[in-house]
Protein backbone atom coordinates (compact mmCIF):
# COMPACT_ATOMS: atom_id res chain seq x y z
CA UNK A 1 0.00 0.00 0.00
CA UNK A 2 1.46 3.51 -0.79
CA UNK A 3 2.15 6.22 1.50
CA UNK A 4 0.08 9.56 1.27
CA UNK A 5 1.98 12.03 0.48
CA UNK A 6 1.75 13.60 3.80
CA UNK A 7 2.96 10.52 5.55
CA UNK A 8 6.10 10.91 2.90
CA UNK A 9 6.98 14.23 3.90
CA UNK A 10 6.37 13.70 7.47
CA UNK A 11 8.82 10.31 7.13
CA UNK A 12 11.35 11.74 5.20
CA UNK A 13 11.63 14.89 7.45
CA UNK A 14 11.41 12.85 10.91
CA UNK A 15 14.58 10.55 9.22
CA UNK A 16 16.60 13.41 8.07
CA UNK A 17 20.16 13.45 8.90
CA UNK A 18 20.07 10.34 10.93
CA UNK A 19 23.29 7.97 10.52
CA UNK A 20 23.19 4.41 11.12
CA UNK A 21 24.17 3.20 14.94
CA UNK A 22 26.53 0.86 13.37
CA UNK A 23 28.54 3.85 11.60
CA UNK A 24 32.41 3.92 12.52
CA UNK A 25 31.96 0.46 14.66
CA UNK A 26 32.68 -3.09 13.35
CA UNK A 27 30.47 -6.20 14.31
CA UNK A 28 32.85 -8.87 16.93
CA UNK A 29 33.77 -12.38 15.81
CA UNK A 30 30.84 -14.02 17.52
CA UNK A 31 28.35 -11.33 15.76
CA UNK A 32 29.63 -12.15 12.47
CA UNK A 33 29.40 -15.86 12.95
CA UNK A 34 25.98 -15.43 14.19
CA UNK A 35 25.03 -13.13 10.70
CA UNK A 36 26.71 -16.36 8.68
CA UNK A 37 24.72 -18.75 9.95
CA UNK A 38 21.27 -16.66 9.58
CA UNK A 39 22.17 -15.90 5.83
CA UNK A 40 22.88 -19.90 5.13
CA UNK A 41 20.32 -20.88 2.64
CA UNK A 42 18.74 -18.13 1.55
CA UNK A 43 20.57 -17.65 -1.94
CA UNK A 44 17.59 -19.83 -3.79
CA UNK A 45 19.58 -19.20 -7.33
CA UNK A 46 22.77 -19.81 -6.34
CA UNK A 47 24.80 -22.00 -8.26
CA UNK A 48 21.28 -22.36 -10.80
CA UNK A 49 20.18 -20.96 -13.73
CA UNK A 50 16.48 -20.54 -15.14
CA UNK A 51 15.54 -22.89 -18.22
CA UNK A 52 14.77 -21.21 -21.31
CA UNK A 53 10.92 -20.99 -21.05
CA UNK A 54 11.54 -19.73 -17.85
CA UNK A 55 13.92 -17.34 -19.57
CA UNK A 56 10.94 -16.53 -22.04
CA UNK A 57 8.12 -16.34 -19.47
CA UNK A 58 10.20 -13.62 -17.87
CA UNK A 59 10.93 -11.47 -21.03
CA UNK A 60 7.49 -11.48 -21.89
CA UNK A 61 6.09 -10.61 -18.52
CA UNK A 62 8.62 -7.19 -19.25
CA UNK A 63 7.79 -6.33 -22.41
CA UNK A 64 5.79 -3.34 -23.46
CA UNK A 65 3.35 -1.40 -21.25
CA UNK A 66 4.03 -3.41 -18.61
CA UNK A 67 7.99 -2.40 -18.26
CA UNK A 68 8.61 -0.30 -15.42
CA UNK A 69 10.16 2.55 -18.13
CA UNK A 70 7.64 2.43 -19.94
CA UNK A 71 6.33 6.34 -20.69
CA UNK A 72 3.19 5.52 -22.71
CA UNK A 73 4.71 5.20 -26.17
CA UNK A 74 6.18 9.21 -25.98
CA UNK A 75 9.32 8.16 -26.88
CA UNK A 76 9.44 7.58 -30.47
CA UNK A 77 7.66 10.81 -30.49
CA UNK A 78 10.43 12.70 -28.12
CA UNK A 79 13.16 11.32 -30.68
CA UNK A 80 11.48 12.56 -33.52
CA UNK A 81 11.07 16.31 -32.27
CA UNK A 82 14.71 16.13 -31.20
CA UNK A 83 15.79 15.23 -34.47
CA UNK A 84 13.66 18.26 -36.23
CA UNK A 85 15.17 21.41 -37.59
CA UNK A 86 12.78 22.94 -35.21
CA UNK A 87 14.69 21.75 -32.21
CA UNK A 88 18.04 21.48 -33.56
CA UNK A 89 18.30 25.44 -34.21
Amino acid sequence: MPFQKENKLWKKANHKGQKSPMLGKKHSEKSKKKIAEKSKGRKPMFGKKHSKETKEKMSLARKGEKNANWKGGITLSVRLFRKSKQYQE
